[in-house]
């Protein structure tokens, strides 16, 4: 689903924030893990079951025993819809981390899009005043 110049802003806004911020690997804790991000260009494909490349907004990696630890995607007001969750569910079969990052309110909602499948978490965004207060919806 395509976004509205201004919610793409947002979205690759968030993506390089949680990417510098929060999944920022390998780090001084995690020197074994290794973060991609596909933003603002697609940089690491992962499988789905059927062999489709799918693109997360983030990836998180084990390189050394080359296994997949995190993905991660980020949506905006408009795509925490049907058609979305269809993604989110090939996601979720990854057999890894699903982090969800949705916008203040949709929580709820993006939780009954995700009831038929796992999601590791679904976390909330809003903006105030020059930064992102980012909150764990379940």
């Amino acid at each position: 689903m395509s976004r509205e110049i201004d919610e793409q802003v947002q979205h690759d806004h968030l993506v390089e924030l949680l990417y510098r911020e929060y999944y920022d690997y390998p780090n001084k804790v995690h020197p074994h893990l290794l973060t991609f991000s596909n933003h603002p260009c697609k940089t690491e494909a992962v499988q789905s079951e059927e062999g489709k490349e799918l693109f997360p907004d983030l990836v998180v990696y084990q390189p050394r025993i080359d296994r997949l630890v995190l993905v991660v995607e980020v949506e905006t007001e408009s795509t925490v819809t049907p058609e979305e969750a269809d993604e989110w569910r090939d996601f979720s079969r990854l057999g890894a981390e699903f982090h969800l990052y949705v916008p203040h309110g949709l929580g709820g909602v993006a939780d009954v899009l995700c009831r038929e499948f796992d999601v590791t978490e679904i976390i909330e965004y809003r903006k105030e005043t020059n930064r992102y207060v980012i909150e764990r919806y379940r």
